[in-house]
Protein backbone atom coordinates (compact mmCIF):
# COMPACT_ATOMS: atom_id res chain seq x y z
CA UNK A 1 0.00 0.00 0.00
CA UNK A 2 2.90 2.75 0.56
CA UNK A 3 4.08 2.27 -2.71
CA UNK A 4 1.20 2.35 -5.04
CA UNK A 5 0.38 5.97 -4.06
CA UNK A 6 3.74 6.98 -5.62
CA UNK A 7 3.66 5.07 -8.63
CA UNK A 8 0.26 6.62 -9.02
CA UNK A 9 1.64 9.85 -8.87
CA UNK A 10 4.39 9.37 -11.36
CA UNK A 11 2.18 7.99 -14.04
CA UNK A 12 -0.22 10.54 -13.74
CA UNK A 13 2.95 13.05 -14.13
CA UNK A 14 4.02 11.33 -16.83
CA UNK A 15 0.02 11.32 -18.57
CA UNK A 16 0.09 15.05 -17.79
CA UNK A 17 2.84 15.77 -19.62
CA UNK A 18 2.01 14.02 -22.57
CA UNK A 19 -0.84 15.95 -22.68
CA UNK A 20 0.75 19.09 -22.60
CA UNK A 21 3.34 18.34 -25.26
CA UNK A 22 0.63 17.04 -27.69
CA UNK A 23 -1.10 20.64 -26.52
CA UNK A 24 2.28 22.45 -28.01
CA UNK A 25 3.13 20.37 -30.86
CA UNK A 26 -1.08 20.90 -32.16
CA UNK A 27 -0.63 24.64 -31.46
CA UNK A 28 2.96 25.17 -33.44
CA UNK A 29 1.87 22.75 -36.45
CA UNK A 30 -1.57 23.19 -36.58
CA UNK A 31 -3.05 26.68 -34.23
CA UNK A 32 -5.76 27.53 -32.35
CA UNK A 33 -8.20 25.55 -34.71
CA UNK A 34 -6.48 21.90 -34.57
CA UNK A 35 -6.96 21.44 -30.58
CA UNK A 36 -9.63 19.42 -30.03
CA UNK A 37 -10.33 16.65 -27.55
CA UNK A 38 -9.49 13.70 -30.49
CA UNK A 39 -6.74 15.47 -31.84
CA UNK A 40 -4.92 15.68 -28.46
CA UNK A 41 -6.01 12.20 -28.02
CA UNK A 42 -4.20 10.93 -31.14
CA UNK A 43 -1.22 13.52 -30.63
CA UNK A 44 -0.38 12.03 -26.90
CA UNK A 45 -1.86 8.76 -27.08
CA UNK A 46 -3.89 9.35 -23.74
CA UNK A 47 -7.70 8.89 -23.82
CA UNK A 48 -10.29 11.14 -23.50
CA UNK A 49 -11.55 10.26 -20.12
CA UNK A 50 -8.06 10.84 -18.62
CA UNK A 51 -7.99 14.66 -19.78
CA UNK A 52 -11.19 14.84 -18.08
CA UNK A 53 -10.07 13.32 -14.69
CA UNK A 54 -6.65 14.92 -14.70
CA UNK A 55 -7.57 18.57 -16.27
CA UNK A 56 -11.51 19.00 -16.14
CA UNK A 57 -11.80 19.47 -20.18
CA UNK A 58 -9.82 21.02 -23.41
CA UNK A 59 -9.81 24.35 -21.98
CA UNK A 60 -8.62 23.65 -18.23
CA UNK A 61 -6.07 21.42 -20.52
CA UNK A 62 -5.20 24.61 -22.27
CA UNK A 63 -4.46 26.82 -19.11
CA UNK A 64 -2.69 24.21 -17.44
CA UNK A 65 -0.56 24.83 -21.07
CA UNK A 66 -0.40 28.31 -20.47
CA UNK A 67 1.00 27.84 -16.90
CA UNK A 68 3.62 25.86 -18.28
CA UNK A 69 4.65 27.85 -21.02
CA UNK A 70 3.55 31.07 -20.34
CA UNK A 71 2.91 33.17 -23.44
CA UNK A 72 4.65 36.54 -22.29
CA UNK A 73 8.03 36.51 -19.83
CA UNK A 74 6.33 36.15 -16.14
CA UNK A 75 6.88 38.28 -13.16
CA UNK A 76 8.77 35.35 -11.98
CA UNK A 77 11.21 35.18 -14.43
CA UNK A 78 11.27 38.96 -14.69
CA UNK A 79 12.65 39.36 -11.14
CA UNK A 80 14.81 36.15 -11.25
CA UNK A 81 16.33 38.33 -14.09
CA UNK A 82 16.95 41.78 -12.39
CA UNK A 83 17.77 40.16 -9.49
CA UNK A 84 20.65 38.40 -10.32
CA UNK A 85 24.50 38.87 -10.83
CA UNK A 86 24.31 42.72 -9.04
CA UNK A 87 21.89 43.76 -10.87
CA UNK A 88 20.39 46.60 -8.41
CA UNK A 89 24.19 48.15 -8.44
CA UNK A 90 24.16 48.82 -12.72
CA UNK A 91 23.65 51.78 -13.86
CA UNK A 92 20.30 52.47 -15.26
CA UNK A 93 21.50 52.04 -19.12
CA UNK A 94 22.92 48.74 -18.64
CA UNK A 95 19.97 48.04 -16.78
CA UNK A 96 17.60 48.90 -19.65
CA UNK A 97 19.96 46.38 -21.90
CA UNK A 98 19.84 43.42 -19.74
CA UNK A 99 16.07 44.11 -19.50
CA UNK A 100 15.40 43.65 -22.73
CA UNK A 101 18.29 40.86 -23.82
CA UNK A 102 16.55 39.11 -21.24
CA UNK A 103 12.95 39.59 -22.55
CA UNK A 104 14.40 38.85 -25.85
CA UNK A 105 16.25 35.67 -24.92
CA UNK A 106 13.48 34.24 -22.78
CA UNK A 107 11.17 34.67 -26.06
CA UNK A 108 13.76 32.73 -28.48
CA UNK A 109 13.90 29.78 -25.88
CA UNK A 110 9.75 29.67 -26.65
CA UNK A 111 9.46 29.84 -29.92
CA UNK A 112 5.59 27.99 -29.79
CA UNK A 113 4.98 31.32 -27.84
CA UNK A 114 6.00 33.12 -30.76
CA UNK A 115 3.53 31.32 -33.17
CA UNK A 116 0.57 30.85 -30.47
CA UNK A 117 0.85 35.08 -30.10
CA UNK A 118 0.70 35.18 -33.78
CA UNK A 119 -2.25 33.10 -33.93
CA UNK A 120 -4.03 35.11 -31.14
CA UNK A 121 -4.10 38.19 -32.79
CA UNK A 122 -5.00 37.00 -36.07
CA UNK A 123 -7.36 33.81 -35.26
CA UNK A 124 -9.35 34.95 -32.30
CA UNK A 125 -12.01 32.24 -30.75
CA UNK A 126 -12.20 30.94 -27.04
CA UNK A 127 -8.28 30.13 -27.01
CA UNK A 128 -7.40 33.01 -27.95
CA UNK A 129 -9.45 34.94 -25.72
CA UNK A 130 -8.06 32.80 -23.09
CA UNK A 131 -4.09 33.74 -23.76
CA UNK A 132 -5.13 37.46 -24.31
CA UNK A 133 -6.69 37.27 -20.67
CA UNK A 134 -3.77 35.41 -19.10
CA UNK A 135 -1.18 38.16 -21.25
CA UNK A 136 -2.98 40.81 -19.78
CA UNK A 137 -2.63 39.40 -16.63
CA UNK A 138 1.17 38.76 -16.79
CA UNK A 139 1.55 42.29 -18.23
CA UNK A 140 0.08 43.61 -15.57
CA UNK A 141 2.84 41.98 -13.14
CA UNK A 142 5.10 42.48 -15.42
CA UNK A 143 5.22 45.97 -16.54
CA UNK A 144 4.43 46.52 -12.95
CA UNK A 145 7.95 45.52 -11.44
CA UNK A 146 9.39 47.25 -14.93
CA UNK A 147 8.07 50.16 -13.53
CA UNK A 148 9.30 49.84 -10.52
CA UNK A 149 12.58 48.52 -11.56
CA UNK A 150 13.45 52.09 -13.63
CA UNK A 151 11.72 54.42 -10.98
CA UNK A 152 14.57 52.56 -8.49
CA UNK A 153 17.15 53.55 -11.31
CA UNK A 154 15.64 57.31 -11.48
CA UNK A 155 14.24 56.76 -14.79
CA UNK A 156 10.97 59.85 -15.28
CA UNK A 157 7.99 59.65 -16.49
CA UNK A 158 8.52 59.64 -20.03
CA UNK A 159 11.57 57.71 -20.05
CA UNK A 160 9.74 55.02 -18.72
CA UNK A 161 7.25 55.61 -21.76
CA UNK A 162 10.34 55.15 -23.98
CA UNK A 163 11.35 52.51 -22.51
CA UNK A 164 7.85 50.29 -22.38
CA UNK A 165 7.54 51.08 -25.89
CA UNK A 166 11.16 49.84 -27.23
CA UNK A 167 10.02 46.44 -25.45
CA UNK A 168 6.93 46.11 -26.93
CA UNK A 169 9.17 46.44 -29.75
CA UNK A 170 11.30 43.64 -28.99
CA UNK A 171 8.39 41.62 -27.93
CA UNK A 172 6.94 42.02 -31.56
CA UNK A 173 10.40 41.30 -32.93
CA UNK A 174 10.77 38.21 -31.37
CA UNK A 175 7.11 36.91 -32.27
CA UNK A 176 8.05 38.03 -35.98
CA UNK A 177 11.53 36.19 -36.32
CA UNK A 178 8.93 32.70 -35.21
CA UNK A 179 6.95 33.42 -38.73
CA UNK A 180 9.49 35.14 -41.02
CA UNK A 181 13.32 35.36 -40.27
CA UNK A 182 14.10 38.43 -43.14
CA UNK A 183 12.40 41.66 -43.65
CA UNK A 184 12.54 43.77 -46.68
CA UNK A 185 15.21 41.53 -47.84
CA UNK A 186 17.19 42.27 -45.00
CA UNK A 187 18.08 38.86 -43.16
CA UNK A 188 18.65 40.04 -38.70
CA UNK A 189 19.52 36.81 -37.70
CA UNK A 190 21.41 33.61 -38.85
CA UNK A 191 22.40 30.23 -37.50
CA UNK A 192 20.53 31.36 -34.11
CA UNK A 193 23.44 34.11 -33.63
CA UNK A 194 21.32 36.54 -32.02
CA UNK A 195 24.45 38.36 -31.43
CA UNK A 196 23.85 41.23 -33.89
CA UNK A 197 20.08 41.92 -32.41
CA UNK A 198 21.99 42.32 -29.13
CA UNK A 199 24.39 44.72 -30.30
CA UNK A 200 21.55 46.20 -31.96
CA UNK A 201 19.07 47.05 -28.67
CA UNK A 202 22.30 47.99 -26.70
CA UNK A 203 22.54 51.13 -29.56
CA UNK A 204 19.05 51.99 -29.34
CA UNK A 205 19.05 52.26 -25.43
CA UNK A 206 22.36 54.18 -25.83
CA UNK A 207 20.86 56.71 -28.02
CA UNK A 208 17.22 57.32 -26.45
CA UNK A 209 18.79 57.38 -22.86
CA UNK A 210 22.12 58.94 -22.67
CA UNK A 211 23.99 59.94 -19.65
Amino acid sequence: MTTAAPAKSERRSRTEARLLSAVAEILESEGFEGLTIPRVCEVSGVTSPLIYRYFGGLDDLFDAYLEAEPPMLTDEEFRRQVEADGFDALPLRAKLKRILRGTLDNLIRRPVVGKMLVRELSSGGRFADRVEEFRKQRTRDYIGSLRASLRSAGADIDADLEFVLLLDGVILFAIRQTVHSDYHGQTFVENDDWSRVHKALDAMVDRLFPD
